[in-house]
């Protein structure tokens, strides 16, 4: 079995750099904002690292399924050429064990999308030992300008996650590493995208081999205590069935899509407008306006002085429609039309 070292990530992570040039970071929240906000645009979150890794020079047809599958996902590619463009059409399977999980969904297309960047370079030779292969791909995504999204993927966060192959912690080294060549190779865009010569099409077709949770115990950790914060930069709303956190925007409006996204088993998803409520925050203080037809439950913590002593009470609010409420102290809990909850501030 292929175990990678620190310096098999030093010597093929410099190899990567000088060949493909130094890529831009691509933020996080740039594929998030698609995946894990009101409007759930999977298509919108595959376009954004299309156009990270390949600006305008491919024509890209990728289509992404849901299927139930043994490993996170796989990949089949094919790429032609037409009047001078590369045309590549690619489809990716991804295990419905993530369907709900945007993160997860991040850290998978960062992973799929380096096999898509190797399959269109000529000047790629892949390791002949599979393992090692996958190892590559994982650092793939670092030398190409992704690393945040696979390390928030991978737990950078704090929660374990076991999606990919090479350690978390080689992850991070391999990620400040990268960091330290800013500057001391020329940048992606002075650099071919694409290295394939005219008049080759290409048929590939690539299973990546089962991925397991490592047979070692882990070190028992003592689960984290929920975190109760927000501010204009980190506003997020807690999904207490999945544990999934959804970043959020101040200002944003959620509604039915949201809903649809986080709670599968809303059986009244009907009753949720579109456009069901806006989260404004500032000055510390957030300000939540139903916008829709149909009544909003809110339980929040207000606080009050009394003889020199602060006395926190939890209260329930019910905002009709056109109503609003703001409140200063996180968390605050959100029963939307149709019965389901979620938190803001709780993490």
């Amino acid at each position: 079995m292929f175990e990678p070292t620190h310096a098999w990530v030093d010597s093929m992570l410099d190899n990567l750099v000088k060949m493909w040039g130094y890529f831009p970071t691509l933020e996080p929240e740039d594929v998030l904002a698609h995946l894990g906000s009101h409007t759930y645009n999977l298509r919108a979150a595959q376009k954004a690292i299309e156009r990270h890794l390949w600006g305008k020079d491919v024509d890209a047809d990728v289509s992404v399924k849901f299927i139930p599958l043994p490993i996170p996902g796989l990949i089949k590619s094919y790429q032609f050429w037409d009047k001078g463009r590369i045309q590549l059409k690619m489809e990716i399977e991804v295990s419905e064990d993530y369907r709900h999980n945007p993160i997860d969904q991040m850290n998978i297309l960062a992973h799929e999308y380096a096999h898509a960047f190797h399959f269109l370079r000529s000047d790629f030779i892949a390791p002949k030992d599979n393992m090692e292969y996958e190892h590559l791909t994982d650092l793939s995504t670092i030398a190409l300008g992704m690393g945040l999204l696979t390390l928030q993927g991978r737990g950078a966060d704090g929660l374990t996650r076991y999606i990919g192959y090479m350690p978390l912690e080689l992850l991070k080294y391999a990620q400040a590493r990268y960091q330290s060549l800013k500057g001391k190779v020329p940048p992606a865009s002075e650099r071919p995208r694409t290295t394939i010569r005219p008049g080759k099409d290409k048929k590939w077709e690539y299973v990546e081999p089962e991925f397991t949770v490592p047979t070692s115990t882990p070190p028992v950790q003592k689960p984290p205590v929920p975190k109760l914060h927000w501010t204009e930069a980190e506003l997020f709303a807690t999904i207490p069935h999945s544990n999934t956190v959804v970043p959020l925007r101040s200002g944003e409006v959620i509604g039915r899509t949201f809903v649809k996204s986080h709670f599968k088993d809303s059986s009244n998803v009907n009753q949720v407008s579109r456009e069901q409520l806006q989260l404004t925050l500032s000055s510390k203080k957030l300000t939540i306006k139903n916008t829709g037809k149909h009544s909003l439950k809110v339980k929040g913590t207000t606080s009050r002085s009394f003889f020199g002593f602060t006395i926190k009470q939890t209260q329930k609010w019910n905002l009709e429609s056109g109503q609003e409420l703001s409140l200063s102290r996180p968390p605050v809990t959100i029963t939307m039309p149709d019965g389901s909850s979620f938190s803001i501030g709780l993490n």
